[in-house]
Parts: structure tokens; sequence; C-alpha cells
């Protein structure tokens, strides 16, 4: 074992002892490096703060025997982090999906007030991936280029499925097509 890495597991240990010297000098070696690797998970400067704080907490709340084992401080810290940054990522993820199906249905509504209840209610039928596509395209006047980023998928991905919902929706609003009834139940035209 290297001297460095001697020097970092005593820096460790004095972290979790609660020694603030130790403490601010273990923070002070590794927390620039470990902002930067956050950063280029999160590719936000305030999350990826956030997740090296939360990571020293990690550290700090760590079981004794887990700690004890850490040979490498530095590459355990860096998967710290790395854990860190992909629970916040997830984290967003899911808030945002919560956001969108909660608010789907009156966004829907207000959106489509004038709108034919017959394209409210194909809309309303389209698989939530490309609901998504079809509302922020339409409703939000946003990009392919910018809907990936929000939805975090490949532009051209998105593209598709647009494509792809766009075809469903003229086939549900095709003359002759299935017509819902008030319950929403489609029934085939009489032939």
């Amino acid at each position: 074992m290297t001297g460095r890495a001697n020097d970092l597991r005593a820096l460790l240990r004095a972290f979790r002892a609660g020694d603030d010297t130790g403490a601010r000098r273990f923070y002070a070696l590794l927390a620039p490096g470990l902002t930067l690797f956050a950063r280029t998970i999160c590719r936000d400067d305030a999350l990826a703060d956030d997740c090296v704080q939360g990571a020293f907490l990690r550290a700090l709340r760590a079981p004794f025997w887990q700690v004890r084992g850490v040979d490498d401080p530095r590459a355990w810290m860096a998967s710290l982090v790395r854990s860190e940054a992909l629970t916040m990522q997830r984290t967003r993820r899911r808030a945002a999906a919560r956001d969108a199906a909660a608010s789907n249905g009156r966004l829907l509504d207000d959106a489509l007030a004038p709108a034919d209840p017959a394209l409210r209610h194909a809309i309303d039928r389209l698989p939530d991936e490309m609901r998504e596509i079809v509302i922020l395209r339409h409703l939000c006047g946003l990009t392919f280029d910018q809907a990936a980023t929000v939805l975090d998928q490949n532009r051209n991905t998105l593209a598709a499925r647009h494509r792809r919902a766009l075809e469903r929706l003229r086939g549900a609003l095709a003359p002759g097509a299935d017509a819902p009834d008030r319950e929403g139940i489609r029934h085939a035209p009489h032939a």
C-alpha cells in the first residue's frame, strides 16, 4: 500500500472519529475531484455538490466494519458519489413522472378544452411515453432536442416515438375508426 493511501486511510479514520482537522483535510483532498466526477454524471452543478455532500454523510454513517475494510478511500468515496448521483437522478425522474402523471389529466383537459373530445380521448389512450412526446411537442412547443433533454432520452428515439404516436392518433381519428362511447369503450363500426 502506498504512503498516500495510508495517509488517506488515516484521514478517513480521523474523519469518522470526529477529528475536525482530519475531517477538513480529508474533505479538502477529495471533494474537488469528487465534485467534478459527480458533474459528469449529473450534468448539474448544484446536484453534483449535493451528491458529494451526501457521499460524505454516507461515509460518516457507514458501519464500522465497512469502513475498516476500505483499502482505497479515494475509490470508496468515488463509488459513494456515483451511487448518490444515480440515486438522485432516479429520484428526480420519478418526481417528474409523478408530477406529469398527476397533472396529465388536468393538462389535457385545460389545453384541449376547445378540441374535439375524440382527440382528447385518443391522446389519453396513447401509452405514457408516446403521450409525453406529443404533449411536449404540440402543447408545450418543445423541439425534439429540448424534449430529449427533458426526458433524458435520445432525440431520434423521441422522433420515432412521436411518428408512431401521430400514426396512432390518425388511425383513431380517421373516419370510420372505432369510436369511443361515453364510458370510453371502443366499438367496431357497423359494416
